[in-house]
């Protein structure tokens, strides 16, 4: 499996949003989309007063002004007019949606960016049975991931997100070349989480200093 790097985000339950999801308003805040089997490409930065799409393929990306179709949407499904044309949206829950363009065959996830809990903040030992990744540690902080490894130290940006099962992490690239990866978190009963990039099956377990689960091998 090519894993770049591997963060995790355990997102606590999300508050509940007091408008309809056929509201305009549901919309506000700043959304990651995905293609199912891919890692996130689009940022979409939702306002009352406007809509920006930033691409996440490219950093330096000033962004581009989307337009709302409230003539197009019909319920929990709204429409928007992207450069490369529309972006249909259909809402499962505040904080997912299911979107689609009529004229590409692959269908997208949006998820709703949130704040870093405290309670995933600071350092995680990293586990895995088959080497998939080469780094023994990870420190977390509101926006950022730091990975010691025998090479040295790497550094990223984070981007915490909300799903529901499993809970959704990401993985950002280390440089422009590479996407933005989207990774599975399962919390497990000892307090370790399961980790698992987007459309692979291989895993990895982070776990608190002095507390390393009793399952995996030595």
């Amino acid at each position: 499996m090519k894993v770049t790097f591997v963060v995790s985000v355990l997102m606590l339950a999300c508050p509940v949003q007091a408008q309809s999801l056929s509201s305009r308003d549901a919309l506000n805040g700043t959304w990651l989309v995905a293609e199912a089997d891919e890692g996130f490409s689009l940022r979409l930065v939702i306002t009352p007063q406007g809509i920006t799409a930033f691409s996440l393929d490219e950093p330096e990306d000033a962004g581009m002004e989307v337009r709302y179709l409230p003539e197009m949407c019909s319920g929990p499904m709204h429409a928007m007019k992207l450069q490369e044309g529309n972006i249909y949206w259909l809402f499962q829950d505040p904080d997912q949606a299911l979107a689609w363009m009529p004229d590409d065959d692959n269908v997208h996830y949006a998820v709703r960016q949130l704040e870093m809990p405290p309670e995933m903040m600071g350092e995680w030992m990293v586990w895995t049975p088959e080497g998939v990744v080469d780094f023994g540690s990870v420190t977390c902080s509101a926006d950022s991931i730091i990975m010691q490894s025998p090479s040295g130290t790497q550094h990223a940006a984070l981007y915490p997100v909300y799903t529901q099962g499993p809970l959704l992490g990401l993985g950002v690239r280390m440089d422009p070349g590479y996407t933005l990866q989207w990774l599975h978190v399962q919390p497990m009963p000892d307090g370790s989480l399961m980790m698992w990039p987007n459309g692979d099956d291989d895993y990895i377990i982070l776990y608190r200093q002095g507390h390393r689960p009793s399952w995996i091998l030595p």
